[in-house]
């Protein structure tokens, strides 16, 4: 009861500053229409670039780039991560392909852009659902939170003086299964305040936890998360 009474009023909502909104939309048309003549040109031929089809097509068939995932479909992913992947694993990745993930960026965040466009009040508002029944972790789920840094700025509170607060808990399956299990790698982590993921990683390569890029890290979060939720051996390769 006190918990809906709390989302209740989370959901009286957030004003927003709809002229910095439009401004955003705009500069992100704009980015768009550059970054499309510019891959166009550099090609040579039409693409379009916001269909999966036809851009994995050029990278995985047309120019025989490994693929490194697959949608659940069984066609190459062309998904951001994936792309910057690429970028970051081979040397003789072509150029455009920056400018592939770049409009991909500005794509997304023109999504978010119309996401709040669309849910404006008369009154300059939005009104966000907050589930708390919906995700299998237990987590509270809106579209808010995962509006990009760009996007969120257009959000004002409502008085001067106030500020808006999120909250996570801090890799708290991770903890539970550390208490559970009394896995020493785990609890030495936690107790020394060291990088879980990258820690794991370290594990697995056998290198300093320095060395660890953001790519290893990315790697080892997604093994110690997938893994407690039940993915196997085949899903996890």
């Amino acid at each position: 009861m006190i918990v809906n009474l709390v989302l209740n009023k989370m959901e009286e909502g957030f004003r927003v500053d709809v002229h910095t909104l439009m401004n955003l939309k705009e500069s992100c048309e704009s980015t768009l229409s550059s970054l499309n003549k510019e891959l166009q040109d550099t090609l040579g031929k039409t693409l379009k670039v916001d269909s999966s089809r036809d851009l994995g097509r050029l990278l995985f068939h047309d120019l025989s780039l490994p693929s490194l995932r697959s949608t659940p479909t069984g066609q190459p992913s062309v998904s951001i991560d994936v792309l910057e992947r690429l970028l970051d694993s081979y040397s003789d990745i072509p150029p455009f392909l920056k400018s592939v993930i770049e409009f991909k960026n500005v794509q997304s965040l023109t999504k978010s852009v119309k996401t709040i466009s669309k849910k404006l009040d008369l009154q300059g508002r939005i009104h966000p659902e907050f589930n708390h029944s919906t995700c299998p972790t237990g987590r509270i789920y809106s579209y808010i939170q995962n509006l990009p840094k760009d996007v969120r700025k257009v959000l004002i509170p409502d008085e001067d003086g106030h500020v808006f607060l999120e909250l996570d808990w801090s890799q708290q399956e991770l903890r539970i299964l550390a208490s559970l299990s009394q896995e020493p790698v785990f609890l030495g982590c936690f107790a020394d305040d060291e990088d879980l993921h990258k820690k794991v990683i370290s594990e697995m390569f056998q290198k300093p936890i320095p060395e660890v890029t953001d790519e290893e890290r990315k790697v080892g979060k997604t093994i110690n998360y997938a893994l407690i939720y039940g993915q196997e051996a085949p899903g996890l390769a």
